[in-house]
């Protein structure tokens, strides 16, 4: 087994509910659920969001894997939204400003490696981008060969992201780092349309299955997550010395 098959391995029992245990005072994720499904209402109401059409009911063989009694099963676009990149015209961007702007390519420069900060671009106009990700936002490659990367980064400020990018915003009541781990898992070559350029089946993507757990049990994944990373990357050094 190597590092990256290790960390997959760590990743999945996180979201079977296996990486740390339940407690009872921590309530139920039925009721986060609810709360989830009033601020995504309160959203549409006041035109923040489109109303969407209702989305499947989810089947029993469609779950892949048990999760504990207190966690529930969701589609992923019930606890967050999607959203679409653009890209400014050369005339819009500067080198500095307060705004950025970052290609699919960014997420390859040195310091980038899970929060996107670094760019030599940003937005310079007075009125501000039609189109604008929120601090927190998760983003990865969306057409072209970079899919196949899988890379994910979370926006470390509001930012703008090129057209090649997609973005994912979790609601309030989601923390942003189970939902970032949740999305390492995500193989996205295979919800990929398999055109001569590949692009991402949103459709698919929109409604794949999350398993949330109460929040307080999402921090605590977290952090255990957290804890184990480091050594599971001083083993992948040692794994690569002895191959």
């Amino acid at each position: 087994m190597n590092a990256e098959q290790l960390k997959n391995s760590i990743l999945q029992r996180a979201i079977e509910g296996k990486l740390v245990e339940q407690r009872e005072e921590e309530g139920t994720a039925a009721e986060l659920l609810r709360e989830i499904r009033a601020e995504k209402a309160r959203l549409v109401k006041e035109g923040k969001l489109k109303k969407e059409k209702p989305l499947p009911e989810i089947k029993a063989e469609e779950i892949p894997f048990e999760i504990p009694e207190s966690w529930e099963w969701m589609r992923l676009s019930e606890c967050g939204y999607f959203i679409s990149g653009y890209t400014p015209k050369a005339t819009q961007l500067s080198n500095s400003g307060s705004i950025p702007y970052f290609k699919v390519a960014d997420m390859n420069t040195i310091g980038n490696e899970r929060f996107l900060i670094h760019t030599d671009n940003f937005w310079k106009e007075v009125s501000p981008p039609t189109r604008i990700y929120t601090q927190g936002t998760i983003v990865y490659p969306k057409n072209g060969g970079a899919v196949f990367t899988n890379k994910r980064r979370i926006l470390a400020k509001d930012s703008i992201v090129d057209l090649n990018t997609g973005g994912f915003k979790g609601f309030g009541k989601v923390d942003i780092d189970y939902l970032y781990y949740y999305f390492q898992l995500l193989d996205f070559r295979k919800y990929n349309k398999g055109t001569a350029l590949p692009t991402l089946d949103m459709e698919k993507i929109k409604n794949l299955l999350f398993p949330l757990p109460p929040l307080a049990e999402q921090k605590r994944i977290v952090a255990k997550i957290e804890e184990l990373l480091p050594h599971v990357e001083q083993y992948g050094k040692a794994h690569d010395e002895l191959t």
